[in-house]
């Protein structure tokens, strides 16, 4: 028999359409078996999101649902289903008793040896039977698409649950939200790490051993804030470490010792005649220190004197601040001075040169790291800071609508009750009352909206009850501060311009033994506790964040303050 007229050959069309039919029937059955079970999965994953801080957990629930669909339709299509598969089931399905499965077993046996004992007309029929059912077989009708009900159910209720859940607000919304802008913040400080790091790389006045630590240390910091990923904890640990590290270095002394350094190389260069002396310029400061030198056999014995004593003050200064090498070089100088040795004040001129340079290098390295400190200050205060501002803000607004209510209630009530009398308040206790004569309106308040000039003079009394004088404190703690005085042609009157509306009264009372003044003893000049308060100023600028600007306005105020 030819291949093309083999029984199989004209029923494979057929099976092949109830193979499709039958992938597509098992698909969906499966289909409806699994997705219930997908969508449990969601929602496990969407409450998941709500105790765990996931971005966007919805799109974590797709997963399980995708997963489902690439399972099933690969289920479906790449599933193995041979033909004879297909007509075994396809006779149990439809109940044809095997005509289709006892076809294609005929075919395929035509080479087996017992087929020749068989009845071929018998085959024959067979086969033509199989074909004839094949044909007339309606695979929709045989073959329907059945709905589960149960799993439909289930999964309708899972799914209406998931897409609930991923619409109900998220208490892990505002941790996510807050880390987002962690990220956003710890990535602008890390490019202020970045600048920082150019203009240390740039300042070529720094020790190069210093600046390529310094330089390590930052890149070291920018990186990680950079890896951070939101970490609040993990960002202010790192800026805390390089705080730390810096702090190390930090001499407590640096501010005292820079503000004499700058202040004895001003002083330097005027000593030198230099017309314009610059703050803090230490080449300067050497080149007029060597002037000095070479100008000293054009002195005379009183202008070298005056100049030793300068240089020997300039040497106890240099001391006080740390700076022993400089404090030597100046005295050695100052002996020079004295003994009129040329040779041995340029000798002494040189090394104290040297000793400014190396001041002003290590000067340089000490703002590096003043600079890199208040840099990494900043960004841990901002790092702190972000993702809290808009919660602060509503709590504010929650706060604030609170406050301000009852505010202006009792505004105008004892408006003007004043009866013309002031009150004072001695060491918390004593109140004294002065009789403030002369003042428009003459009391009990007025709502008039001009008031006619008025002139007063008076005493004001002494505070009376259980008060204690305040008294004078020791002649040592008090500094003498000069006021502005008043102007002489106005006699003591105080002139108030309004418009005279010849409302309101005015009274004036003269007294006939007005109290002389008091003698105030704050007597001490300013130079005697200038390096006390100086002390204190560099104290305070070492131990509390100050911005580098204002540290330089600082040191310069106190520079120009030099006695």
């Amino acid at each position: 028999m030819d291949q093309l007229n083999r029984p199989s050959e004209q029923l494979l069309p057929h099976l092949a359409r109830i193979r499709r039919r039958m992938r597509l029937r098992d698909g969906l059955l499966l289909a409806q078996e699994l997705l219930w079970k997908a969508a449990l999965i969601s929602i496990f994953l969407l409450l998941a999101g709500r105790v765990y801080p996931v971005p966007q957990p919805w799109k974590l629930a797709l997963i399980p649902l995708a997963a489902w669909l690439v399972g099933v339709v690969g289920f479906s299509l790449l599933r193995p289903l041979p033909l004879m598969r297909v007509a075994r089931r396809a006779d149990v399905d439809l109940h044809l008793k095997e005509r289709l499965s006892t076809s294609l077993a005929l075919d395929d046996s035509r080479e087996s040896p017992i087929y020749a004992s068989f009845d071929h007309k018998l085959i024959d029929q067979t086969h033509a039977d199989a074909l004839h059912t094949a044909q007339s077989i309606d695979v929709e009708t045989a073959l329907p698409l059945k709905a589960l009900r149960r799993p439909l159910m289930t999964t309708a209720g899972l799914l209406a649950a998931a897409i609930l859940l991923i619409f109900l607000p998220n208490p892990m919304d505002q941790i996510i939200a807050d880390r987002l802008e962690i990220a956003r913040e710890t990535e602008r400080q890390a490019e202020n790490i970045e600048k920082l790091r150019e203009e240390v790389e740039n300042a070529a006045e720094m020790s190069p051993e210093e600046r390529d630590e310094l330089l390590r240390k930052l890149d070291e910091l920018a990186r990680q804030l950079r890896e951070n990923g939101g970490d609040r904890e993990k960002a202010m640990a790192d800026f805390s470490r390089l705080e730390e590290s810096l702090r190390e270095k930090l001499d407590p002394k640096a501010g005292q010792r820079e503000a004499a350094l700058e202040a004895m190389a001003a002083q330097l260069q005027a000593m030198a005649k230099n017309s314009d002396p610059q703050i803090g310029d230490m080449d300067a400061a050497a080149e007029a220190i060597k002037e000095l030198a070479d100008q000293m056999q054009a002195m005379s014995e009183e202008e070298r004197k005056a100049m030793a004593q300068q240089l020997s003050q300039m040497a106890t200064r240099a001391a006080q601040a740390g700076d022993s090498s400089l404090a030597q070089a100046l005295s050695a100088m100052s002996q020079a001075m004295l003994s009129g040795s040329q040779q041995d004040a340029q000798q002494a001129a040189q090394q104290a040169g040297e000793a400014m340079q190396k001041a002003a290098t290590e000067m340089a390295d000490q703002r590096a790291i003043n600079r890199a400190l208040s840099q990494a200050q900043n960004g841990r205060r901002a790092v702190a800071a972000s993702g809290q501002a808009n919660r602060q803000a509503q709590n504010d607004g929650k706060q604030g609508q609170g406050q301000g209510q009852g505010q202006g209630q009792g505004q105008g009530k004892g408006q003007g009750q004043g009866q013309g009398q002031g009150q004072g308040q001695g060491q918390g206790q004593g109140q004294g009352q002065g009789q403030g004569q002369g003042q428009p309106g003459g009391g009990g308040g007025s709502n008039a909206n001009n008031l006619p000039p008025g002139t007063s003079t008076g005493k004001a009394g002494r505070p009376q009850g259980s008060g204690t004088d305040g008294g004078v404190s020791n002649l040592e703690g008090q500094v003498f501060v000069p006021r502005e005085k008043l102007d002489a042609t106005g006699g003591g009157e105080v002139f108030i311009p309004g418009q005279d509306t010849d409302q309101g009264q005015t009274e004036t009372r003269e007294q006939q033994d007005p109290m002389g003044g008091i003698n105030n003893p704050s007597l001490v000049p300013y130079d005697t506790v200038y390096q006390s308060y100086m002390d204190a100023a560099n104290q305070a600028m070492d131990q509390s964040y100050i911005p580098p600007g204002m540290k330089d306005y600082i040191r310069e105020y106190f520079s120009q303050l030099e006695p």
